[in-house]
């Protein structure tokens, strides 16, 4: 399934417990001349912003960013890789957990592969399976106490609290239920700002 896309809040809704994201996320959009190509879910990052954003979170100047930073840096390009995901590519190129520029490069490249392959008719066939009737809605209490909580890797609380509130801000839920394709233009759309 393809449900870690609405499970990491996208890139304009990004809450961290990191201040220096949110600092970093606004002045990448208010400063950088480079464009973000979509690349199917993947936003293809311009090298030198990835230097920027690796030197901005690099705050001790010790070359290398932990696994945690790391995670940080890629989620404020834009990027929407699981924890997973991000594990085992980190666990693939730096095993030691110390991440240098080229590497994070390298580590960029790998999450651009696996996150490219998702679509928005991937993410609208992964609501489908919860309606076979067709009917364009599952309830919303599957969706907040199954869906979120029991399919994929598990959610935080404040992952749960940004998906919830990312869907009552999409304007898909109805009542009890959920108009998933609401849901699903409305992420598309966060995406690919």
């Amino acid at each position: 399934f393809f449900f870690l896309m609405i499970r990491r809040p996208p890139r304009s809704t990004l809450s961290s417990s990191s201040a220096a994201s949110d600092v970093y996320k606004r002045q990448v959009s208010t400063q950088s001349t480079g464009v973000l190509a979509v690349c199917g879910m993947a936003h293809i990052v311009p090298e030198s912003e990835i230097a920027e954003a690796f030197a901005f979170f690099d705050q001790a100047k010790k070359t290398f960013l932990d696994k945690k930073e790391f995670a940080t840096m890629v989620r404020s390009l834009g990027q929407t890789p699981s924890n997973m995901e991000l594990d085992q590519a980190v666990n693939r190129y730096a095993p030691d957990g110390k991440i240098d520029l080229v590497t994070a490069k390298q580590l960029l490249e790998d999450i651009y592969a696996c996150t490219e392959k998702r679509g928005k008719d991937k993410l609208a066939d992964a609501f489908q399976v919860f309606d076979p009737e067709h009917t364009g809605k599952i309830p919303f209490d599957l969706f907040k106490n199954e869906i979120l909580t029991k399919i994929g890797e598990p959610m935080e609380e404040q992952e749960l609290a940004d998906t919830l509130a990312n869907l009552e801000s999409s304007g898909a839920r109805d009542g009890d239920d959920i108009k998933y394709a609401v849901f699903v233009d409305w992420i598309w759309d966060q995406l690919r700002n």
